[in-house]
């Protein structure tokens, strides 16, 4: 087999293959016999038609029965010859076969580009890195959230107070109170004194019990909508008082209410680092892409939107439009698509690696520090795939610990005060 192979562009090859007679005449019968046995001609038995009629009457069949079995044979083996691994799939072109003479066509195909990483001063990468400013209200915040997921939840029988919970279905009414068909709402809560009710409507739900049904009247904006309220259940939910015994029974490593609020202090701060880091580590990443700036084959993009379009499909979302999907995911796609030529580059060019050793004692890291599930972490890092991504995150934090070096940082203090008041915003404005 002559194999020759010319570049076309930065990525594009152009593989041409001649494939003597002698080369592929045993292919060639292969496909000649295969197909002998399928043709039934009359006063021949199956398989028995001689050769030279089967030749007259169907030779264009049996040439396209050859080149259909063997053209990607024969151009697999010229790939392994060559040592080149495509990273799409193959356009055969000029085809040239007949019998008793040598078979000719040519693939064209992409492959992965080979990156050359510009060499790395310091201070060479800008990055910012966020650090944030705790307050108090972060403690008082995680002592309220912490509270409500041990509130003491109790049936009340004796007419609902303020703060009470009603658990009811909701039809919707007309003016006269006839109910609107389809128009019921199934299992809400209603909190009664909640200052978005108008005080007529808090004012219907005081004392109501479960089986009771009563009108209320709903306002948003100028628009009025007609109810009438089902009661299922009324619910007291009171929450517990924090003190040292309420502390010390949930948490018995402290000692105190005092000494509770430090560790949810020292947890919010370790929540914020850990939070900067990541973000710092990111941000170090995204420098690095854009300073390298790799080009990359259109082929291989188009196969990265693929897979995600796909796995967007296997997840049982449906995609009415993929192609404004695909737009949507492009950004990230070519982000991520610049950042595996560069990091496999990288990782060669530093000689960065992961021992086991490194992975054993990172599990066993984690495993102190929540030893309340120690056993269920060690489990989880026996699965291989699971080993395998901790590998490639302990190979990320050494990539990351690399760039520092050529890194200058800026600092931006973020106080988490600021946060609250754009989550606050946010949630008023949906």
């Amino acid at each position: 087999m002559e194999i020759q192979v010319k570049h076309k562009g930065t990525f594009g090859r152009e593989m041409f293959l001649s494939i003597p007679w002698e080369e592929c005449v045993g292919d060639y019968e292969k496909s000649f016999k295969k197909l002998r046995r399928k043709i039934k001609l009359p006063g021949f038995r199956p398989g028995k038609v001689p050769k030279q009629v089967l030749v007259n009457q169907y030779q264009p069949l049996i040439e396209a029965e050859f080149l259909e079995h063997n053209i990607q044979s024969y151009y697999q083996r010229a790939l392994k010859n060559e040592e080149i691994e495509p990273i799409n799939k193959a356009e055969i072109s000029d085809v040239e076969f007949n019998y008793g003479q040598t078979f000719i066509f040519k693939a064209s195909f992409d492959v992965e580009p080979v990156i050359n990483l510009p060499k790395l001063k310091k201070n060479k990468l800008h990055v910012v890195k966020p650090v944030y400013e705790t307050d108090e209200e972060d403690i008082s915040f995680a002592i309220e959230e912490f509270c409500r997921s041990h509130t003491k939840i109790e049936t009340v029988e004796d007419g609902a107070k303020i703060d009470d919970f009603i658990i009811c279905d909701l039809q919707e009414t007309d003016l006269t109170g006839n109910p609107l068909i389809g128009q019921k709402i199934e299992k809400q809560f209603l909190k009664v004194g909640d200052p978005h009710l108008s005080e007529e409507t808090n004012a219907a739900l005081k004392g109501i019990k479960s089986g009771d049904m009563r009108p209320i009247t709903m306002e948003s904006g100028d628009k009025k909508s007609y109810y009438h309220v089902n009661v299922i259940n009324v619910e007291r939910h009171t929450l517990p008082e924090v003190n040292d015994e309420f502390v010390t029974q949930i948490d018995p490593e402290v000692s105190d209410v005092a000494a509770w609020k430090e560790k949810i202090r020292e947890a919010i701060t370790r929540r914020y680092e850990d939070s900067s880091e990541e973000q710092f580590s990111q941000h170090i990443i995204d420098a690095y892409i854009q300073y390298v700036n790799p080009e990359y084959p259109e082929s291989m993009a188009d196969a990265y939107l693929d897979s995600l379009v796909e796995d967007v499909k296997q997840s049982g979302d449906k995609v009415k439009d993929e192609n404004k999907l695909r737009e949507m995911f492009r950004p990230s796609a070519i982000r991520n698509l610049k950042y595996y030529l560069i990091r496999k580059m990288l990782v060669k060019d530093q000689n960065i690696s992961v021992s086991s050793d490194e992975i054993d004692e990172e599990i066993q890291k984690r495993c102190k520090v929540n030893q309340d599930k120690a056993n269920e972490i060690s489990k989880y890092y026996r699965k291989p795939s699971n080993k395998k991504r901790l590998s490639d995150e302990l190979i990320e934090r050494k990539i990351t610990e690399f760039l520092k070096q050529f890194t200058k940082v800026k600092i931006e203090t973020i106080k988490t005060a600021d946060l609250r008041k754009k989550e606050l915003e946010h949630t008023h404005e949906h």
